[in-house]
């Protein structure tokens, strides 16, 4: 059954779910949906995310304290919420490339930023400051990013297979052992 009332952009990149149960959508021309009702009605909210450079919202990825991340295409960056979606605020100090393809947030809190052709960064200040983290990758084309329950970071390469941080994305190394199209 498809849960589409309000969504104006069929395109969605991203989801996450807030710890109050709120479902939101990033997407391709819409910036960011929330929904209050387990995706049977969905609003915009793009309060502070400007129109030419954050519509197509990638990746999303919430917080313990409820803040939400979205990465944009487009060097729009990153944006942050800290009401629930009713606002955003920019939040690129230190990034020096602003297309975000992946966002993930490992369990010491730290925030990873993907950019496709530029690394990943890292923050450790509920995104007030980004600072690139790439020891050890051979390819900085990111695609996506997943985190472990222990705190290891996961990034999908172009071209170059998985890498693999134990160290809050200090250090990378590659767990390609088995793949065969890299």
């Amino acid at each position: 059954v498809s849960i589409n009332n309000g969504l104006t952009d069929g395109n969605v990149y991203s989801l996450a779910i807030s710890p109050s149960g709120d479902i939101f959508a990033g997407t391709w021309n819409g910036a960011v949906f929330r929904s209050t009702n387990d995706g049977n009605i969905w609003t915009q909210v793009n309060a502070g995310i400007p129109e030419m450079v954050g519509k197509e919202v990638r990746s999303l990825a919430i917080n313990v304290s409820g803040h939400i991340f979205a990465g944009t295409w487009w060097d729009g960056g990153i944006f942050r919420s800290t009401d629930n979606g009713a606002s955003w605020m920019q939040i690129n100090s230190g990034l020096t490339n602003r297309t975000i393809t992946s966002l993930a947030i490992n369990s010491g809190g730290s925030i990873f930023a993907g950019a496709y052709r530029g690394g990943i960064y890292r923050s450790t200040d509920n995104g007030d400051s980004w600072t690139p983290a790439n020891a050890g990758l051979t390819n900085t084309w990111i695609w996506c990013l997943a985190t472990s329950i222990n705190g290891d970071i996961f990034v999908g390469t172009e071209a170059a297979g998985i890498f693999r941080s134990t160290d809050d994305g200090m250090n990378w190394v590659a767990v390609n052992s088995g793949m065969t199209d890299l």
